[in-house]
């Protein structure tokens, strides 16, 4: 089975950033603040998942079917009554699965409260319910996720957010939310559980070995230095650690066969390659239009390791800006440019084998 990664963002709230320049450009237009404001509330922000566009979403037709949960009741992992939180005031709840692809999945949970001496959240996911029940499966924490580490919890109506990637495709995945004080105490959530998709079976590339007649590039270039398969990738070199747009543009895409139906089992995948763990923005731009999803914070290069990330966004996390509602086929269809944003970091950004598959 691949490797195993599990991050954590905080909470996530969705929106649109106004096209920007590297020095912030003009003012945001999203419930995200602009990268360049730096206060704690605008972090804060930054990372809360609004409830109202979260069950907007679960209400589109068809849209978080595939997610529908086995009911395995309120338990602790062992099969037996959850118990309440051993600190007072503190509420863990709604721990569950969010969306899958077929190499990912998204976990959402609320919490409420303060825990004395906290010590950290932990996540525990495995193909087997019996290791996850027992405590077991592959558990990340603060090191590997410095979300990991943050006390916040809001309550409702705020969602916290966290991803596992780098799954199995076709597979039944179980997962446990954990938190943890200093004094060796813990809470765990009752089990979540969903299957990752079957990767689907056609594909669009979007750049893979050279660029399209007409494509254009701003802050990246194409090269043969540290290309993610074949002979060639783009790479951005950045002189400084702040938040760069990496344009990608006039490229014209065709997805035979695509409908509603299958946009909504499709994702966008590339690769990623960045100086630091990071939260990426990727916006597909259409020509009066534009629809953008940021992943949690640290989403790539979570574990710490140097290399490229693959990185899965299901179409129908991509939010339109005129509308507040997911991207539709005809949407898609229309894009003419992709353009991760992140403070990438000093150092070089490599990006590579950039597809949709529906």
């Amino acid at each position: 089975m691949p490797a195993l990664v599990v991050l954590l963002g905080g909470c996530v709230r969705f929106g649109f950033g106004a096209d920007r320049a590297d020095q912030g450009g003009s003012p945001s237009v999203d419930s995200r603040p602009d990268a360049s404001d730096s206060s704690d509330a605008a972090l804060l922000d930054a990372t809360l998942l609004d409830a109202n566009l979260f069950d907007s979403l679960l209400q589109q037709p068809d849209s978080g079917s595939h997610l529908t949960l086995p009911d395995l009741g309120p338990t602790d992992g062992s099969g037996t009554a959850q118990p309440d939180a051993p600190w007072s005031g503190f509420v863990l709840n709604a721990f569950t699965a969010y969306w899958a692809s077929s190499g990912s999945i998204g976990w959402v949970w609320q919490c409420s409260g303060t825990v004395p001496d906290f010590d950290r959240f932990e996540i525990c996911v495995d193909s087997d319910l019996s290791k996850v029940r027992a405590g077991g499966g592959t558990c990340l924490g603060p090191q590997d996720s410095w979300a990991l580490g943050d006390p916040s919890c809001l309550g409702s109506p705020w969602w916290q957010m966290a991803v596992s990637y780098g799954l199995a495709a076709s597979t039944q995945y179980y997962a446990r939310l954990y938190v943890r004080d200093t004094t060796g105490t813990y809470l765990g959530s009752a089990v979540a559980t969903t299957a990752t998709k079957a990767i689907p079976p056609a594909q669009t590339e979007v750049f893979t070995e050279s660029l399209p007649p007409g494509a254009w590039l701003t802050e990246l270039v194409q090269s043969g230095a540290n290309p993610h398969s074949g002979t060639s990738g783009l790479v951005a070199s950045l002189p400084n650690s702040k938040w760069y747009n990496l344009h990608y543009g006039g490229m014209t895409l065709t997805f035979p066969g695509l409908t509603e139906s299958r946009l909504k089992d499709g994702y966008l995948e590339f690769y990623l390659d960045a100086p630091q763990a990071v939260q990426v923005c990727v916006t597909l731009q259409q020509s009066n239009d534009q629809a953008e999803h940021c992943t949690p914070n640290y989403f790539s290069a979570p574990d710490g390791k140097p290399g490229y990330q693959q990185i899965q966004i299901p179409l129908t996390q991509f939010i339109s800006k005129s509308t507040n509602k997911p991207m539709t086929a005809a949407q898609l269809a229309a894009t003419d440019k992709f353009m991760p944003g992140a403070t990438w970091g000093k150092g070089k950004v490599y990006i590579d084998d950039i597809v949709v598959r529906y």
